[in-house]
């Protein structure tokens, strides 16, 4: 058998991001994000020295970044293999904008979005380590090699092993006990979380947008703790599901995402956390473009799920909450996302290039209404989930579905009145 022991392998892992505007990139699902770091493991355990390269927040973001720290480490380790397990999208935008790009219209019309083929990195690595063993996913997720056929064969076999098994479930359902008696006890609230990502390509490019879900997350768990009986739609994340009894549904892109909140009609409220990607195509595209080869995305504008529920002829929500991230203008657009939108009240938080950045559990929020502006303070995004619940109850205190005497403070951050 081959002896991988005591050889320096440098993988490529994780995903590229490829930066359109403040709030959206491409990127490549066709395979996990950990493949990369399984296939290190594995590795590690023949006796492999690894060295990983993968996105890491605002050093790493893009493919190009990725291939700078290569090569910064090649030079330093004299690798003997590389491996390219990074998942990178064969396509890159033409120019980058610094703000959220407007090219809204009505759901179904079309949009176009210029793009260039991305950096050719089988060939840059081979430039980097010339008669040494490479091997890997080309830009179209094809494997390729080159060199010392015995350890590719290994290191193949044990990159294809890594890829079983590990598709995630379409539902789920926590097993945490029923609770009573909160201010939301009983209440059926649709919550949408996490990005979707709409696949563009053949070979798995998608467009989507930065969101980690963390702050969906909370405000179900938030909502449950009240009493809550909560739908949690989420696109996909490196997140666990929650437990506390929440009904956890997997979703893809913004057409399903519409569909299963649509499905859970009757509801309470619905809150719109999601980071929605405004454009997706009718079937993915067949296209292959050398490095820096221009070419014309034709899309369509997705499905508004906000206002899909904020307008429902028939099972509109009682309670409708939507999310507004932009990169400026913010509170002028959340005023018009509000009317535009149907919502009762619109989460208003200014985004940009910190996007990229990673791990915060803080938010700053201005929470949008037909009366006025309230400043929320700087909240742990469980803290933001306590304040929306208490905003949903004084909504449906005003319509009778709720009680004067179920809003007594419980210990949450607001009394509603």
């Amino acid at each position: 058998m081959t002896d991988l022991s005591g050889k320096t392998i440098i993988i490529t892992a994780g995903r590229p991001k490829e930066v359109l505007d403040g709030v959206r990139h491409y990127a490549n699902h066709s395979r996990p994000e950990d493949h990369g770091l399984r296939v290190a493991e594995e590795l590690t355990a023949q006796g492999a020295k690894v060295i990983i390269i993968s996105p890491n927040g605002r050093k790493i973001v893009t493919a190009e970044d990725m291939m700078a720290a290569f090569k910064e480490e090649v030079e330093r380790s004299n690798p003997d293999i590389a491996l390219q397990l990074a998942s990178v999208s064969s396509i890159r935008p033409a120019s980058v904008s610094e703000h959220k790009l407007k090219v809204k219209s009505v759901a179904g019309a079309a949009v176009t979005l210029d793009v260039v083929g991305n950096i050719d990195v089988p060939a840059r690595m081979k430039a980097l380590l010339p008669g040494k063993p490479i091997a890997g996913y080309d830009n179209y997720q094809q494997w390729f090699s080159e060199g010392d056929a015995p350890a590719i064969a290994l290191i193949r076999e044990i990159a294809e092993r890594a890829l079983v098994g590990k598709t995630p479930a379409e539902a789920t359902q926590g097993s945490g006990k029923i609770l009573l008696g909160g201010k939301l006890s009983g209440k059926k609230i649709i919550i949408t979380s996490g990005p979707t990502a709409e696949t563009l390509t053949e070979t798995g490019d998608v467009i989507t947008n930065f969101s980690s879900g963390k702050q969906g997350l909370a405000i179900a768990e938030s909502l449950r703790k009240m009493g809550a009986d909560v739908i949690y739609v989420t696109g996909p994340t490196k997140l666990a599901d929650p437990d506390l009894g929440i009904v956890t549904l997997h979703v893809k892109n913004a057409v399903a995402m519409r569909d299963a909140c649509v499905k859970h009609l009757r509801a309470d409220a619905f809150i719109g956390v999601a980071a929605v990607a405004d454009f997706g195509v009718v079937s993915p595209l067949a296209i292959r473009l050398s490095e820096s080869e221009a070419f014309t995305l034709q899309l369509q504008q997705n499905p508004d799920i906000l206002q899909t529920m904020g307008t429902h002829p028939t099972q509109r929500p009682t309670a409708v909450i939507g999310f507004a991230a932009e990169t400026k203008d913010l509170i002028l657009y959340a005023t018009g996302k509000l009317e535009k939108k149907g919502a009762d009240g619109i989460c208003a938080n200014e985004v940009g290039g910190a996007m990229i950045k990673r791990g915060s559990d803080r938010n700053k929020i201005q929470f949008v209404t037909r009366d006025g502006i309230e400043d929320w303070p700087e909240l742990g995004k469980d803290e933001v989930g306590e304040y929306i619940g208490e905003r949903i109850a004084r909504i449906l205190l005003r319509q009778g579905q709720i009680q004067p005497h179920q809003l007594r403070n419980e210990g949450g951050v607001n009394q509603v009145g």
